[in-house]
């Protein structure tokens, strides 16, 4: 069976990067491809047309076997393809890399949608191509990213890649005058940790006994052990809570920092993949 996959076309390099990845997996995968640009208040007239024609064309050249639907979305790009992604198997979005105070003063579309897509955002960089290494997924033992090791699994196994499975961790402070007990409670909390990471492992190996799983427990802030397999990985994969666009203002998330210049692709896995109501004030056309 095809994926559904939606794919965000804006005409430029980020739109480009997404299709790049579309002909890359159309090697290895039967796609059924919905080519959406969104003409957000305001644009100009005829550009989202022009756009969705380009990336038909590229397609149709470089990937001939995908099946491809044009759409012309009205409206709030963030909030069309959240709608449509509860109609999908993946949505590809590209994305132009900024800088830290770039990011505090706007977000991209990635981070924007990141935690509310209904299923899996495959976030591609500018300038992306394949490197041939593996996947590193990141797990955390508070349920929020076992879609996400059975997403990157799965891909892994039909990939014939490697697949690295990452759990970071940070050492509780220690209260001075209990620094004996505490070290000892550390040393316990550490080894159930590692076991419950390598439960994991097994599990998947279990699943698919012709992968190469490598268990990886990394010391230190998520974040900074998540970079780091980025920048050797050919997909990083992390699971996300859904949350309220308010939320995740307040609270902020390891991907939506990791989507602000994302170093290879990276692929957010919801953790609760519910279906969304459809908002009526976003138009729909079909481009025959």
């Amino acid at each position: 069976m095809a994926e559904r996959i939606i794919v965000a076309i804006d005409g430029g390099p980020a739109g480009d990067a997404a299709l790049d990845w579309i002909v890359d997996r159309s090697r290895t995968h039967a796609l059924d491809v919905r080519l959406t640009t969104v003409v957000e208040p305001g644009a100009a007239g005829g550009f989202g047309e022009r756009a969705i024609a380009a990336a038909t064309a590229r397609l149709h050249a470089d990937a001939p076997a995908v099946e491809t639907t044009e759409f012309v979305r009205r409206g709030s790009a963030a909030d069309a393809l959240v709608t449509d992604s509860s109609h999908a198997d993946l949505l590809v979005v590209g994305a132009h890399p900024v800088s830290a105070l770039t990011s505090l003063l706007g977000r991209t579309l990635a981070q924007n949608i990141a935690g509310h897509t209904r299923c899996t955002l495959i976030v591609v960089p500018e300038g992306w191509h394949p490197r041939g290494a593996g996947i590193t997924v990141a797990w955390d033992a508070d349920g929020s990213s076992d879609r996400a090791v059975t997403f990157a699994a799965a891909e892994a196994a039909h990939s014939g890649r490697d697949l690295t499975i990452l759990h970071a961790w940070t050492a509780l402070p220690m209260l001075a005058f209990d620094a004996i007990g505490a070290a000892g409670v550390l040393d316990e909390e550490l080894a159930a940790q590692e076991s419950t990471l390598h439960s994991v492992a097994q599990h998947v190996r279990a699943g698919h006994p012709r992968l190469t799983v490598i268990e990886s427990f990394e010391p230190g802030p998520a974040a900074r052990a998540v970079g780091r397999a980025a920048d050797v990985s050919d997909m990083l994969v992390v699971g996300s809570h859904a949350r309220s666009r308010v939320g995740s203002v307040l609270f902020g998330s390891l991907s939506r920092d990791l989507l602000a210049a994302p170093p290879t692709v990276v692929a957010v896995v919801p953790t609760d993949p519910s279906p969304v109501h459809v908002l009526p004030e976003i138009l729909e056309e079909e481009l025959i």
